[in-house]
């Protein structure tokens, strides 16, 4: 994880999402997956592919101390791999990109506020929120907070 993300970690719930990163109305997905985990695991399969449980196998820390990657995998071994770019000196910062970097080719960037970054922070909140803390759960959990703008409880 980034130096940005550490910091990110640390600060109130009210400024979980730094302010140069864009501003997405996603819900409250902590509480919507806790009140129909069910329902959450099926639109995450319908709109990802990924069929639960969800895990978080490792995390990604990049070069440029901003971004951070985490590698989600299902129960059938699915694999997705997720950025949150960090600052990318363009329009693209605080963007989530699904298979690689912003950087590298390969990366498919994904609409802030879309229903697909709306299944992809689904996912991350299926993946973490039984979990044991860790590094790589954390990295994952503090994506989830700032795709939403809120941390858990």
């Amino acid at each position: 994880m980034g130096v940005a993300a550490i910091a990110i970690l640390s600060r109130s719930d009210h400024q979980v999402r730094p302010p140069e990163y864009p501003k997405r109305d996603l819900g409250d997905l902590w509480e919507a997956v806790e009140r129909d985990t069910s329902g959450a695991a099926a639109t995450v399969s319908d709109a990802l592919g990924l069929v639960a449980p969800i895990e978080v196998q490792r995390n990604l820390g990049y070069a440029d101390l901003g971004s951070c990657g985490v590698e989600l995998i299902d129960s059938r071994g699915g694999v997705i791999l997720v950025v949150l770019a960090g600052d990318m000196s363009d329009s693209r910062t605080g963007h989530v990109f699904l298979g690689e970097h912003p950087a590298n080719p390969g990366s498919d960037e994904v609409s802030p506020g879309s229903d697909q970054e709306r299944a992809i922070a689904t996912a991350l909140v299926l993946a973490t929120r039984d979990a044991e803390p860790s590094t790589k759960v954390d990295a994952a959990r503090w994506m989830a907070s700032v795709l939403i703008g809120r941390k858990a409880d």
